[in-house]
C-alpha cells in the first residue's frame, strides 16, 4: 500500500492490561499499525500473542474489569474511538466497523432466533422497515450458504451445527455492508471447501465498496498467503515484524517469523520426517522476558537479547522487524 494513502485505521502505541491476583497482565504493549483502504492486513501468531485483545480493543469491547486499555489511540476516519461516549462507540460498533468473533458457539444469543439476530443489526444501523430487514437477512443467509435461509430464519443457534452457526456470525458481520471488518478466525469451524468460498465472500464485498478494508487473524499462513496484502506478525503482545505479504514469505527476518514459515509442511519434494517446530511454548503474559519477548525460544539469540529489546525499525521499504540482528 502507498504511505501517500490515508490510512482507514489508525493504531498508535495501543497498551490493554488484565488486572490478575499476580498483578497487571500487559496483553497488547505498545502496537501500532495502519489499515489502509482496499487492503487484507493479515495478521498471524501463535495462541497468546495478543491478537485478539488487539482487535477487541479497537472496538472497545475489552471486559472491564479485570481489562483496561491503558493507554494509544484508534483513529478511524479522523475520531479516536478510544474517546467517543459508549452511545457513538455502538453507532461504529456492526455498521462501520464489524468483527467475526472466534467463538460461534457462545457469540449467538441461545433464546433468540437465528433470523431475529441479524435483523436486530439491520435495524439498529438502518432506516428500514423489518419486512426490508427480514429480505437482507435472508440474502444475507444464502450468500454464506445456509440452505433454506427463509425457512431457516426461524430457527435457534442450537439447530445449526457448529460451521452453520459459524457462517451466521459472518452473515451478521456483513449485514450493514463495514467500511472495516475484523476477522478473527473466520473460518475455523469450516470445511476447506466452505472456507474457500467464505473467504472469497469476504473479498467480493470488500471490492464492491470503494473504502472497505479487512483485517484477518489467523493460525493459517496459506490463507495469508492468498489473500493479504500486508502481513503483521506478533508475540508477548508486540509486533515482531510487519511487511508485504510476497516480501515476507520470501525474505523473513525475524526469528519467530521464520520458526513459523519453517513448520510448514513442503512440497518440494523434500522428504521429512517430523515437521519442523518452534521449541518451547509461549510465556505467560505476567512473566514475559525483560528484553526480546521471543528470547526464551530463539536458536538466533545473542546475550543482549535476555536483557535489551528492540525498537521496530524499517530495513527496507514497508519492512519492519524488531530484532537485534538487523540493527546496525
Amino acid at each position: 500500500m502507498s504511505k501517500t494513502q490515508t490510512p482507514l485505521l489508525q493504531v498508535r502505541n495501543l497498551q490493554t492490561h488484565f488486572k490478575t491476583e499476580a498483578g497487571w497482565a500487559k496483553a497488547v504493549d505498545g502496537v501500532s499499525f495502519d489499515i489502509f483502504q482496499g487492503e487484507v492486513l493479515g495478521m498471524v501468531g501463535e495462541s497468546g500473542s495478543g491478537k485478539s485483545v488487539t482487535a477487541l480493543s479497537v472496538l472497545r469491547l475489552i471486559p472491564d474489569p479485570p481489562g483496561r486499555i491503558v493507554g494509544g489511540s484508534v483513529i478511524y476516519k479522523g475520531q479516536d474511538l478510544l474517546k467517543l461516549s459508549w452511545e457513538d462507540i455502538r453507532k461504529v460498533r456492526g455498521n462501520e466497523i464489524s468483527m467475526i468473533f472466534q467463538e460461534p458457539m457462545t457469540s449467538l444469543n441461545p433464546v433468540f432466533t437465528i433470523g431475529s439476530q441479524i435483523m436486530e443489526v439491520i435495524l439498529q444501523h438502518n432506516d428500514v422497515s423489518k419486512a426490508e430487514a427480514f429480505d437482507r437477512s435472508v440474502k444475507m443467509l444464502e450468500l454464506v450458504g445456509i440452505p433454506a435461509a427463509a425457512t431457516r430464519m426461524n430457527d435457534y443457534p442450537h439447530q445449526y451445527s457448529g460451521g452453520m452457526r459459524q457462517r451466521v456470525m459472518i452473515a451478521i458481520a456483513l449485514a450493514c455492508d463495514p467500511s472495516l471488518l475484523i476477522a478473527d478466525e473466520p473460518t475455523t469451524a469450516l470445511d476447506v471447501t466452505i472456507q474457500a468460498q467464505i473467504l472469497e465472500l469476504m473479498l467480493k464485498l470488500k471490492d464492491e465498496s470503494t473504502d472497505a478494508a479487512i483485517l484477518l487473524i489467523t493460525h493459517n499462513l496459506a490463507v495469508v498467503a492468498e489473500t493479504c496484502h500486508r502481513v503483521m506478525v506478533m508475540y508477548g503482545g508486540k509486533i515482531q515484524e510487519i511487511a508485504p505479504v510476497r516480501e515476507l514469505f520470501k525474505n523473513p527476518m525475524h526469528p519467530y517469523t521464520k520458526g513459523l514459515l519453517a513448520s510448514l509442511p513442503t512440497v518440494e519434494g523434500k522428504k521429512l520426517d517430523r515437521l519442523q517446530t518452534i521449541p518451547g511454548n509461549v510465556p505467560s503474559i505476567l512473566d514475559l522476558p525483560v528484553g526480546c519477548k521471543f528470547v526464551t525460544r530463539c536458536p538466533e539469540r545473542l546475550e543482549k537479547c535476555w536483557t535489551y529489546e528492540p525498537d521496530l525499525i524499517e530495513v527496507s521499504p514497508g519492512h519492519w522487524v524488531r530484532c537485534v540482528l538487523v540493527e546496525k
